[in-house]
């Protein structure tokens, strides 16, 4: 299961949002209205992890940032923190 984790994400209580809750919702304009400042798509291909970043910006969602493999993502919103696609796919054997 994917899982995205934040505390400006949309949740069902203490219930993580998701991908597939992400994907059921119905538009940007829901997402808006619920005041989601952003959120991250993840694509977890092992041969080639990509991370898309959507933020609101004037009433629309824009695409900020999209990274794959080894390109690192220098998040500023909705909290700091650096993502590597890659290191969300890998396995410890």
């Amino acid at each position: 299961m994917n899982v995205m984790t934040a505390p400006d994400l949309w949740s069902d209580q203490d219930r993580a949002l998701t991908v597939e809750d992400m994907e059921n919702m119905p538009d940007d304009e829901f997402r808006y209205e619920l005041g989601i400042p952003s959120y991250w798509i993840v694509e977890p291909d092992r041969d080639k992890p990509e991370l898309t970043v959507l933020e609101l910006s004037d009433g629309r969602y824009q695409q900020v940032a999209r990274v794959a493999g080894e390109e690192a993502f220098e998040a500023a919103r909705p909290f700091p923190v650096t993502v590597i696609p890659s290191a969300l796919v890998r396995t410890t054997r």
